[in-house]
């Protein structure tokens, strides 16, 4: 059995929109790492798009918090119950802004005054 795992970005304007797809850990380290670095400085906003993501380790969390410190996030989905959790565990959902879709993102950035949060 194969994992999909995948990473994908697009540019919308001033934003980064980076798309993980399958499992978030060390597999896939390095190329998160290298996207940041090129990134680094050009972006003040970003959003992860975590709809698609079905699995998250301690490194994949830890992606998350090194994306934060150089960029402000915010976090579309996720979908997955486990990942759900995880999130509610470590409280992520009030470090970072966690949206239900693109749009209620990028209103966030456009209006800073909105915030998110996790369904349950």
């Amino acid at each position: 059995m194969t994992l999909e795992r995948e990473l994908k970005y697009k540019i919308v304007g001033s934003i980064l929109i980076i798309k993980f797809i399958g499992e978030i850990n060390f597999f896939l380290h390095d190329e998160y790492e290298k996207l940041l670095n090129e990134n680094a400085g050009k972006y003040k906003n970003l959003i992860i798009d975590m709809t698609r993501v079905t699995y998250i380790n301690s490194t994949g969390v830890d992606i998350l918090f090194s994306i934060s410190k150089k960029a402000d996030i915010r976090i579309i989905g996720p979908k997955s119950k486990f990942i759900c959790s995880v999130f509610r565990a470590l409280k992520l959902d009030k470090v970072m802004g966690v949206y239900g879709s693109l749009n209620d993102a990028i209103d966030s950035i456009v209006n800073t005054s909105n915030s998110g949060g996790i369904d349950p």
